[in-house]
């Protein structure tokens, strides 16, 4: 899997030094951010273009206020049937896995009605 995210355009970074004392000041002023929070923050504060995936209210909303683009996990979905990197049918296959698994923290209503609207696109 790793590899074909890397040759689908995924890239490892490093994390500058002062990204890191900047994800530590992240935490500490907004103390309901977890360090992968705050690292995943400061992350994308220092890689100009970067899209944060989050579905933490919170950290969208630091991120949004700093013009960072933030989005969650279902806009992705939309992007890939959009793009034509995968059909409905293995989207409801990936989103049915999600909602059986107890260690995926998604919506349940957001969840259901992706299943239902990528069942009638297909």
């Amino acid at each position: 899997q790793k590899r074909g995210l890397i040759r689908g355009g995924l890239k490892a970074v490093d994390m500058p030094g002062p990204a890191v004392l900047r994800a530590r000041e992240v935490v500490h002023t907004t103390p309901r951010l977890s360090i992968h929070d705050g690292f995943a923050f400061a992350l994308a504060e220092a890689y100009e273009g970067s899209i944060l995936v989050t579905g933490d209210r919170q950290l969208r909303a630091l991120a949004t206020s700093h013009g960072i683009e933030a989005h969650g996990v279902f806009w992705i979905i939309d992007r890939i049937y959009e793009n034509g990197t995968a059909t409905a049918a293995v989207l409801v296959k990936a989103l049915r896995s999600f909602a059986e698994d107890a260690s995926v923290r998604l919506p349940r209503r957001e969840l259901v009605a992706a299943i239902q609207r990528f069942e009638r696109a297909d």
